[in-house]
């Protein structure tokens, strides 16, 4: 599977391809489907882990 990644790049994928982000964020201030979009389409969305990192391949 060939897709964009929200900055632009593109990236080819084998196998299940599903993204994983961790961060924290209040319980008092429900995060919405719009809100996550902005978060991944702007200028720092979340980093992924470390241990997530290590399946991507890079060129």
């Amino acid at each position: 599977m060939v897709y964009r990644r929200p900055d632009g790049a593109v990236e080819a994928a084998v196998g299940p391809v599903l993204s994983y982000y961790e961060f924290t964020w209040p319980m008092s201030d429900r995060l919405t489907d719009e809100a996550w979009m902005e978060m991944l389409e702007g200028p720092e969305p979340p980093a992924r882990p470390w241990w997530a990192e290590v399946h991507v391949v890079r060129r």
